[in-house]
């Protein structure tokens, strides 16, 4: 009876222990679906599986708006922004939306909210060498009937921002992938 109390609780642990590997595999591979995400640390959930369809027919068919921000460095001075300026960005990023639409549909407005956050290298909690090698990284959030659907985030790794344009192809690869 003892051996059999004993490995009923060892299958019980390899089972736990299986779901918990498959989960976390399922996981890591959807954070890395596509190369360009294989390229820098990128990050991305799907938040509405249902809105997800409309929101991408709505960028496809040029519905959308854009908001965008910038955030400097707090205890470094600034350097980033004097190379990369957020209405080029924002000029950019419609660019790549226009040339990928394919569309012409009746849909809700798709907002686009994105950040380009400068990496803070002085920042204190900031202690591994990792964390100071790339220039910053964009934030992005899609919303349509006031609801977040999709979030991505990239890191860029050149001073002067040179590769936020093949950052932004990868936001919307991805986004249109999903």
């Amino acid at each position: 009876m003892k051996y059999l109390y004993y490995g009923f609780v060892a299958f019980f642990i390899y089972l736990l222990a299986s779901g918990v590997q498959e989960q976390f595999f399922k996981e890591t591979a959807n954070a890395k679906r596509l190369d360009c995400q294989k390229e820098v640390v990128s990050f991305e959930a799907l938040k509405d599986e249902v809105l997800i369809i409309e929101a991408k027919k709505a960028l496809l068919s040029k519905n959308y708006d854009i908001n965008s921000t910038i955030e400097k460095s707090e205890y470094m001075k600034t350097k980033l922004f004097e190379f990369v300026k957020k209405d080029e960005i924002d000029t950019i990023l419609k660019s790549k939306i226009d040339k990928l639409a394919t569309q012409n549909e009746k849909t809700d407005k798709l907002e686009i909210r994105y950040n380009i956050k400068e990496n803070d290298k002085l920042h204190p909690g900031k202690k591994s060498p990792k964390s100071k090698l790339f220039m910053g990284y964009l934030t992005f959030e899609f919303y349509l009937k006031n609801k977040r659907v999709y979030e991505f985030q990239i890191d860029f790794m050149q001073e002067k921002g040179e590769d936020i344009p093949k950052r932004l192809d990868c936001t919307l690869k991805a986004f249109l992938s999903i």
